[in-house]
């Protein structure tokens, strides 16, 4: 019955136990470490008796001995159950005998410590031998596991059999990262086939080593690398079914600690913040690599700001370390290190990267191809900057202000940025048209320049690069933009980066003093001028109009007046007839010249003779009267007698409208009248049928005597009458005579006329005249007596010239009466005379045509005597603009490239700029337009070429050579070579596709969209497709894609059409009037705006003269003065942007 009792209390204490916390424990350690083996539970009862053997908890204090004797009735199996708190670490062996009694149930609370050394005869276990690590808490514990303690070992009993029972669990903590070192070691008899894991809590329990083998009695399996902190499971376990027993284990870990701080920054939400101007160390953890994972640390900059970044690769076999922008979705390749330029292990390099960064967020990402140590720095240096930034685009640097003036002395400092590719300044053009100046200085070798409009479109621009010999200024790199002419509107700016050239620059624009525009008002036959200029820091010194007259017939221009201003006011001319004018306004601040062009339409009340009329009276003289219509006045004019076609008799006069003829006979005879008000074009009328009754014979002509009179200054005044003969002198002279010899004469038929003499004496006068059929002559003396008269001299002549070309002649004279002639004539030094000043003065102004040395002649005269006078004048600088002149630069490039750049000084503007290319004296490429400044030639071998610029401004040709090896390498054999360009159009969708023979890059490939024969569209890039939107208008296209593969350039093309015919002319009519005036009318059907339009006048197969429409007139209609010329067709030629259109028709 005691036993009987005892047995039921030891089993209702195992049930207890077992249902305690220990149960609830390996519960929860199954259900949240899925991955450990299976465990088996407890019994839920109790055995009816006692097991056989003792519990395997020991005694409050184990006995120094074993009883002698078990109990009368030990249980068959010991308890399942606990107690019911297990003692804080297991006891290493139990009693090797059973007590004689077993306990009626196990002590309260189990031994603290275990027993100094196991019995020969327990379970096999492990020992951890060592384990080091710094701060490591043991502050979690698998449940069921030792918890590891560093810097001692540890026992982790492995039981026998291949079940969850015979696993040893273990468990650790580490809160700081670093290098782990443990080492497991078999204890006792323990030997066969086990599996040793390591499992990262914080990482899902993720396997994070593991050995697997036969471990003999005493072999030592060691783990060593680098981990993250946080909490670690050791799970030791049999992989064969052995049921040896009596064997140990043992383990022990160590860790070094790295430096990294225990959070994990795996992430940009976790990212480690980098201390500017210090450093931060860190681990490439195993985890890392097992997992995937990067390290992230994190810099802030509040304003832009130079930054060094240093990296070290402490203890690694490869590092990467990569530097992001904020959104971590851009690397900035030229800040990062590649782990493939890494050195090996226990390399300890620290690699130094400058960068340039704009305010904001930036990350440093690293990365091994195995665990290992490394550190990261970084310090920067704030920078000043002039540019505000977020002006990546035109409409961002004009909010963000980024704004340049025009009369800055100064740079605007700006950054290019790692993060940077583009910037933009806007400046201003107000008011009115200048030319304006672009320059950049940077710190860095290569960018992009351009000036642009506002929707970004390049006016102009380059990309340049300079090695360390190429041009400087302030120790930086400096480039500047050809001189552009704006018109008044907002424009932009353009820096663009180019590779991995970043850091600081300078931009600036400046505007020069420029002849903006000039107007030209219209009011009947006035022409009212009004230049307006800009820019420049000076004010001009003169101002000049213009007037040319457009003669379309010839295409000539013909000037009709200049007119030079001290101050920018208007001037009215006066014109005479209706035609096309030409306005030039012209300025100059000493320096510089610079004009513009205006073309105004005058339609005025041209000249017209409405009347010549005759009266004949009796003595058969033919008086001719005329009226005339005009909007100004007769400034020359012919009258000329006819009679039966042959010119009896003719009258050149200024603004006559009268005069009288006299018949030289009886008949029938006509008087034609020409008469201009602008000496270019004249205009006649005739009278005819004047009937002259037989005159009779006239008297012979009579000169009558010759009054004279003189006075003491020595003047002599002459007059003479005549008589008789036809009445109109043809021929007259007057001679006078001292000592019976001509001193004097002057030929006129005006019947009175005055000498000057300077000596006493008694003079004779003749007057010497014919009327076309008698010859007569009169006579008279005077005697003369001169008081005080002091013969006439020229004492100096000096000539000053200025540094425009302005030559200021001034000469000096004494005695002699006042002066009648005041002559300067300019010669070379070889006597050729190339300008004449003739008047009545002693001073005189001569722009000088020409530099160099000159002679001066100064002659003049009093009346009676001639004298002259000599000086010279070196002229450094002709008058008006700088002489034509050009240098010619080479820059060839390994891919064939062969730049040609003109410097082009002086000369007017330029009407035509051709290039050529020489190899072994022969033209093999030529390049011709209008005024380009430079020009790129392609070529496809390596030797010796000759480039020649040759240029003409209207007045000049200049031409300038240079010569230049090209060291051509060609990246393949095979010649690039391309397909038509296809397209397709879906919508207002155009896709543009084109083959190459081969997958070779590109360098560049640009697709051109026309419309007709003007770019509407371009896309640069190194693609063989490329799309357009927005294509929708009627008409005619073309594409055009050119591309290069560094070594040749190709294009190819393709066309398509949209809708149908969008410009077509109607009809063409050419009427010609009496006086062989030619109106060319046209009418035409049209969608698009025209771009251009001609008339074309033929006669046969030979064209007479073209028509150039000009904006401001009408382009459907023309009159041709055809004068004598005969003509016989007329073309009209039209263009809308799109397509040419052209229609013929015969002249009625």
């Amino acid at each position: 019955m005691r036993k009987t009792w005892k047995s039921l209390l030891a089993s209702c204490l195992a049930l207890i136990l077992c249902l305690t916390a220990p149960l609830a424990s390996f519960a929860e350690m199954e259900s949240t470490k899925t991955d450990l083996p299976a465990v088996v539970e407890p019994s839920k009862e109790p055995t009816a008796e006692p097991s056989e053997e003792p519990t395997v908890a020991p005694t409050a204090e184990p006995s120094e001995e074993p009883t002698k004797a078990p109990t009368a009735e030990p249980s068959e199996e010991p308890t399942e159950a606990p107690t019911e708190e297990p003692s804080e670490e297991p006891t290493e062996a139990p009693t090797e005998e059973p007590s004689e009694e077993p306990t009626e149930a196990p002590t309260e609370e189990p031994s603290v410590e275990p027993t100094e050394e196991p019995t020969e005869t327990p379970a096999g276990g492990i020992t951890m031998l060592a384990m080091t690590m710094s701060d490591a808490a043991m502050v979690y514990a698998l449940p069921g596991a030792v918890t590891l303690t560093a810097g001692q070992t540890t026992n982790m009993n492995i039981g026998t059999g291949i079940t969850t029972d015979s696993n040893a669990y273990g468990s650790f903590t580490m809160s700081t990262a670093g290098k782990l070192s443990l080492s497991f070691r078999s204890a006792g008899k323990l030997a066969g086939n086990l599996r040793i894991v390591i499992r990262s809590v914080n990482d899902s329990d993720k396997e994070l080593w593991s050995w697997s083998g036969a471990m003999a009695v005493g072999q030592v399996v060691t783990f060593s690398d680098y981990v993250e902190a946080g909490s670690y499971d050791i799970i030791i376990s049999r992989t064969d079914a052995s049921d040896a027993n009596g064997y140990i284990l043992a383990a022990t870990p160590s860790v070094s600690n790295s430096g990294e701080a225990g959070s994990r920054n795996n992430g940009a939400s976790s990212a480690a913040g980098l201390t500017l101007g210090g450093t931060s160390k860190g681990i490439v953890s195993l985890q890392d690599q097992k997992f995937g994972r990067k390290d992230y640390y994190s810099f802030t900059l509040s304003s832009p700001s130079k930054v060094v970044l240093s990296m070290t690769n402490i203890i690694n076999a490869q590092t990467s370390f990569r530097v992001y922008s904020s959104d971590l979705n851009t690397e900035l390749t030229n800040l990062s290190v590649d782990a493939a330029a890494c050195p090996n292990e226990n390399s300890n390099v620290t690699y130094h990267k400058t960068g340039w960064f704009s305010a904001g967020t930036y990350y440093v990402v690293v990365s091994g191809n195995a665990t290992g140590r490394y550190s990261v720095g970084a310090s920067a240096t704030t920078v000043s900057l002039g540019e505000k930034e977020g002006n990546s685009t035109p409409s961002a640097a004009y909010a963000s202000n980024n704004t340049l003036s025009l009369t800055a002395t100064s740079y605007v400092t700006g950054m290019m940025s790692e993060t940077d590719n583009v910037d933009y300044y806007y400046f201003n053009v107000a008011k009115s048209a200048q030319t304006v100046s672009a320059r950049v200085q940077l710190q860095f070798p290569s960018a992009g320049l351009a000036l642009c409009r506002a929707d970004g479109t390049v006016i102009s621009g380059t990309d340049f690069s300079v090695s360390n010999t190429g041009a400087s200024e302030n120790s930086a790199y400096v480039a500047t933009l050809k001189d552009t002419r704006l018109d008044a509107g907002n424009y932009y700016l353009r820096v663009t980066r180019k590779g991995n050239s970043v850091g600081l620059y300078g931009v600036r624009v400046t505007s020069k003093l420029t002849a903006s525009h000039v107007t030209g008002s219209v009011n009947g036959n006035a022409i009212t001028m009004q230049g307006v200029y800009a820019g420049g820091t000076t004010t001009p010194k003169l101002y000049r109009y213009n007037l040319y007259l457009h003669d379309s017939l010839a295409n000539i221009d013909t000037l009709l007046l200049t007119k030079d201003l001290t101050t920018n006011d208007k001037y009215t001319a006066y014109v005479t007839c209706s035609g096309t004018y030409l306005i030039q306004y012209v300025i100059w601040d000493g320096t510089t010249w610079t004009d513009c062009w205006a073309t105004v339409q005058a339609t005025v009340q041209e000249m017209k003779i409405t009347q010549v009329a005759a009266k004949v009276d009796a003595q058969n003289n033919i008086k001719c009267d005329v009226t005339y219509t005009g909007p100004g006045s007769i400034i020359g004019c012919v009258f000329t007698l006819y009679r039966g076609g042959v010119k009896i008799d003719s009258f050149t006069g200024t603004n006559q409208t009268s005069h009288t003829f006299k018949a030289p006979a009886g008949g029938t005879y006509s008087v034609q009248y020409a008469a201009t008000m602008d000496n270019i074009r004249w205009t006649d009328g005739w009278v005819n049928n004047i009937e002259v009754k037989g005159a009779q014979p006239s008297l012979p002509l009579v000169v009558n005597p010759v009054s004279v009179n003189s006075d003491s200054n020595g003047n002599i005044n002459c007059s003479v009458t005549t008589s008789n003969g036809t009445g109109k002198l043809v021929y007259g002279n007057w001679v006078l005579y001292l000592n019976n010899q001509v001193v004097q004469q002057y030929g006129t038929t005006t019947l009175n006329h005055t000498f000057k003499v300077n000596k006493d004496g008694h003079y004779l006068v003749e007057f010497v005249a014919s009327d076309g059929r008698t010859w007569a002559d009169g006579w008279g003396s005077a005697d003369v007596v001169v008081s005080g008269y002091q013969p006439l001299t020229v004492t100096s002549v000096t000539a000053t010239a200025s540094n425009a070309g302005i030559v200021t002649l001034k000469a000096t004279t004494q005695g002699g009466y006042a002066l009648q002639q005041g002559n300067f004539y300019i010669m070379t030094r070889s006597g050729s005379v190339i300008a004449k000043l003739e008047g009545k003065n002693r001073t005189a102004t001569w722009e000088a045509t020409q530099a160099g040395d000159f002679l001066v002649e100064y002659v003049a005269f009093d009346g009676v005597t001639w004298k002259d006078g000599w000086g010279s004048v070196n002229v450094k600088k002709a008058f008006g603009p700088e002489p034509l002149n050009v240098s010619l630069k080479l820059t060839p490039a390994n891919s064939g490239k062969l730049t040609s750049q003109a410097t082009i000084t002086g000369g007017n503007k330029l009407k035509q700029a051709n290039y050529y290319l020489y190899q072994n004296n022969k033209i093999i490429d030529a390049f011709y337009s209008v005024n380009a400044t430079s020009h790129d030639f392609y070529v496809n071998q390596a030797g010796d070429y000759l480039v020649q610029v040759v240029l003409y401004d209207g007045k000049t040709w200049k031409d300038a050579w240079q010569s230049a090896h090209v060291n051509y390498t060609p990246s393949g054999n095979v010649e690039l070579k391309l397909s038509d360009v296809k397209v397709s159009l879906s919508g207002t969708t155009l896709t543009c596709s084109v083959t190459t023979n081969d997958s070779r890059a590109l360098t560049s490939a640009t697709f051109y969209l026309y419309r007709g024969n003007t770019v509407i569209a371009k896309m640069d890039g190194k693609s063989r497709t490329a799309t357009f939107t927005n294509v929708s208008a009627a008409g005619n296209y073309l594409v055009e894609f050119v591309a290069s593969d560094g070594r040749t350039w190709k294009d190819s093309w393709g066309s398509f059409k949209i809708g149908g015919e969008t410009l077509k002319v109607n009809a063409l009519k050419a009427v010609r009037d009496s006086k062989n005036i030619l109106t060319c009318t046209a009418s035409i059907t049209n969608q698009s705006a025209i771009q251009a339009a001609y008339f074309h006048v033929y006669n046969g197969t030979k064209l007479l003269g073209s028509w150039k429409w000009e904006y401001g007139t009408s382009y459907l209609t023309h009159a041709f003065n055809l004068g004598s010329k005969a003509a016989t067709h007329v073309q009209y030629v039209v263009y809308d942007g799109n397509e040419w259109k052209d229609k013929w028709t015969e002249i009625k």
